[in-house]
């Protein structure tokens, strides 16, 4: 693409180079006492401290690993994560950890595991395809983390730090190539051009061809999708004019192209026919089959037109410190501005009576533009009592929103089927908060902190059912939200080699509205028991954590005959979700190191009236329960109680065994081979067979050679070439009814190089 050019140039100009083998700052990773492992240092309590003194349950992945495992976005973040699920619907994706995520992707929606880069969140779903590249780590924070960072965190959330600018000259890439013409390539330029002023430039560009082969359907030719096709470029600046007072800036361009995830859609296949009528399905109606349909191969499937994605995001960036305030107080502002330009085409079977055999597409174009702000005073650390507080501002002003069904797109004869248009669509929050410890000893902190959040949101627009010729159904609507968040905890230090800790955690997400209907914010309050313990000389690191959350009002998307838009946002009574997360590394001896990651999960709605998802008639799919509304008429909803939450698999567990081989003081071989099982889980309420995946396990592995300045690597991912889904789903949209199914990725493997000056 043109417009990707500049970026590319970069690349390749500074390529050679190595990203992943940059020196880490402080603030990164501290050098591993003598023959132990490193010790890990993270901002998870946005303070710099050691992962092993942070009472959180967490998952650290550093830049080594990063290039290592090929962790590029969030899909792929969560093949390396035993906490994280990812799921994408075709167009866009969300995470969920400890079973709590949000299926709601639309422009209302707020994730219930945010992403937050360099401290701005974000909460478009389709921003989890940017790529990932020159960080110093990833943080997973499991469990509400609503103090410190606000709404929308119940279930936890991502932290990604980049690399920032240093005094020291550094310039180093990366190269990968493999198997469906993979070509990627980073790169970085570290310029100390002062001593008070430090510039970075980095880049990534990033290409594959699809893993899913389009067979021609309708006349067009056949195609690839699933495929890669980004490019960004970051430029930083850190400048420090005078003593105690520091500026970064950050200006990144990303662009996505290509075809983008693809869907398997089949149409419904009748189930069995109905014999009896009964009170909640008079007129004996058929309902669909709820089991899983013939997926034939996932590796080729027709769609009915073409698919495509084109993604313009450019984020602005700024950070002022000031450190010399009275009582050792700094004062920090953070801000952002992030503009994106999000165009998507969805290919479907039909549409409102239109006939498979006519291509049919939905285009969506979406440019929301998003302010961050936060305010933060905080104390130093050198005495009893740690604190901080601040104030917090978020905004995305969403204009011009359009998105329509078309059939004969791009043709002579081309026909819109429906349309949305919104102007303005507007969420805001506006939050306070303070959170502050105190150690009673050496061996006993107390900690407490409370957040006031209050959101709104509005949207203006209209609806038309082009095919019926019936416009302008007005779908101006707003919502407005509100809550406080605490977080109660204790912690006792035996040792400086072990925690133990306990606490009491809030969460909440702001209510909002559909179509057809409002719905209410969804809240979580959490305990959390843990410890983290080294032992041995540092040689043998273990962690774990219990957990209970209590999970209330959770907006649950569904389906709706009764609602123009196919979809509405229920509210589940409350849902039970305990556990068990375990963790342990270990170096065996100086050569072998073993690592393994299990989290044990019950996670099961306690009381979730539903209606059915297509027609009255399944409701004898599930139990029934039956309510008299307002208008004195009996509704008959199915209760979901004892049913698995979404992608909350009982069982994951996660294996790794790495041993090197010194051959001199500065070089050695390396070989590492890893595994990731997850038990039974499913994609909807319901439970359905046709959403189910069954428990699966994948396996990669990894082979190099490295010396003090370069690396070169083979890696192979998804060795078995296991076919499994990330996404499973009944869709109905006006007269379209279809299975939805979405897959991982497949065996892929290649050579990786590295290299700095």
């Amino acid at each position: 693409m043109k417009r990707s050019s500049v970026g590319a140039a970069v690349i390749f100009a500074l390529w050679g180079i190595q990203a992943g083998a940059q020196t880490e700052t402080a603030e990164s990773a501290a050098a591993p006492a003598e023959g132990g492992l490193a010790e890990v240092v993270v901002t998870a309590e946005k303070r710099v401290e050691s992962e092993q003194k942070t009472p959180i349950s967490m998952n650290v992945i550093s830049a080594a690993e990063i290039a290592q495992k090929g962790i590029s976005d969030f899909a792929s973040l969560a093949t390396n994560d035993t906490s994280v699920n990812f799921s994408s619907n075709g167009s866009e994706g969300y995470l969920t950890v400890r079973g709590i995520s949000s299926h709601d992707v639309t422009e209302i929606g707020d994730p219930a595991v945010p992403v937050v880069i360099d401290g701005f969140t974000t909460i478009r779903a389709y921003d989890l395809t940017t790529s990932l590249y020159d960080l110093q780590r990833i943080e997973v924070l499991r469990g509400p983390q609503g103090t410190l960072y606000g709404r929308n965190a119940e279930g936890g959330l991502v932290n990604v730090i980049s690399q920032k600018p240093t005094k020291e000259f550094g310039a180093g890439g990366s190269a990968e190539l493999g198997n469906f013409n993979t070509n990627n390539f980073t790169g970085y330029l570290n310029l100390p051009v002062f001593d008070n002023l430090q510039l970075r430039v980095s880049g990534s560009s990033r290409r594959h061809d699809g893993y899913r082969t389009i067979t021609a359907e309708n006349g067009i030719p056949e195609y690839k999708a699933d495929d890669e096709d980004s490019h960004s470029l970051r430029v930083q600046a850190n400048y420090t004019p005078f003593d105690n007072f520091n500026a970064w800036f950050l200006f990144q361009s990303t662009q996505l192209g290509g075809t983008g995830s693809a869907s398997e859609n089949i149409l419904f296949n009748p189930g069995p026919p109905c014999t009896v009528a009964t009170a909640y399905n008079p007129t004996c109606a058929q309902d669909i089959s709820h089991d899983r349909p013939n997926l034939g191969d996932p590796r080729r499937f027709p769609l009915y037109a073409r698919l495509s994605q084109d993604i313009d995001d450019k984020v602005y960036k700024w950070q002022f410190s000031y450190s010399a305030l009275p009582f050792g107080t700094t004062v920090t502002y953070l801000g952002g501005y992030n503009n994106v330009q999000w165009h998507h085409v969805s290919p479907i079977p039909t549409l409102f009576g239109a006939d498979v055999g006519t291509p049919t597409v939905f285009f969506q174009n979406e440019y929301p533009k998003t302010t961050n702000h936060e305010l933060r005073f905080s104390s130093d650390s050198s005495g009893p009592l740690l604190w901080q507080a601040g104030l917090y501002y978020f905004e995305e002003r969403s204009t011009n929103l359009n998105s329509y069904g078309q059939t004969n797109p791009d043709g002579p004869d081309a026909a819109n089927l429906l349309s949305f248009f919104f102007p303005l669509v507007d969420t805001k929050s506006h939050a306070a908060f303070g959170q502050a410890s105190y150690n009673l000893n050496d061996e006993n902190k107390i900690t407490a902190g409370a957040r006031y959040s209050r959101d709104t949101k509005s949207r203006n627009g209209v609806f038309n059912l082009d095919a019926f010729g019936i416009f302008g159904l007005d779908q101006t609507n707003s919502s407005e939200s509100s809550k406080t968040t605490f977080h109660v905890g204790y912690d006792w230090t035996p040792t400086n080699r072990n925690l133990v800790y306990a606490k009491f955690d809030t969460g909440y997400k702001p209510g909002g509205f559909t179509t057809c209907a409002p719905y209410d914010p969804e809240t979580v309050k959490a305990v959390e028991v843990g410890s983290k313990n080294r032992f041995s000389g540092n040689r043998i690191q273990v962690n774990a954590a219990a957990f209970y959350n209590k999970y209330e009002n959770q907006q649950v998307a569904a389906l709706s005959a009764s609602c123009s838009s196919g979809t509405v946002v229920q509210n589940a009574g409350s849902s039970k979700i305990y556990g068990l997360e375990a963790s342990m590394n270990a170096l065996v001896t100086e050569d072998d190191k073993v690592d393994l990651g299990l989290t044990l999960l019950h996670a099961r709605f306690d009381d979730f009236l539903a209606s059915p998802t297509n027609g009255a008639a399944a409701l004898h799919m599930r139990p029934v329960q039956a309510a008299t509304g307002a208008d004195g008429t009996v509704v008959y909803n199915n209760q979901l109680k004892g049913y698995m939450l979404p992608q909350a698999p009982d069982v994951t567990l996660a294996l790794g065994y790495e041993h090197t081989w010194k051959l001199t003081a500065d070089n050695g071989l390396n070989f590492r081979a890893e595994a990731k099982y997850q038990s039974k889980q499913f994609f909807d309420s319901f439970n359905y067979n046709d959403s189910e995946q069954e428990g699966y396990a994948t396996i990669n592995a990894y082979f190099g050679y490295s010396t003090e300045k370069w690396r070169v690597n083979v890696f192979g991912r998804n060795l078995a070439d296991k076919v499994y889904l990330v996404d499973a789903a009944e869709v109905t949209t006006g007269s379209a009814h279809t299975y939805r199914y979405g897959f991982g990725a497949p065996r892929t493997f290649g050579i990786h190089f590295e290299g700095n000056l």
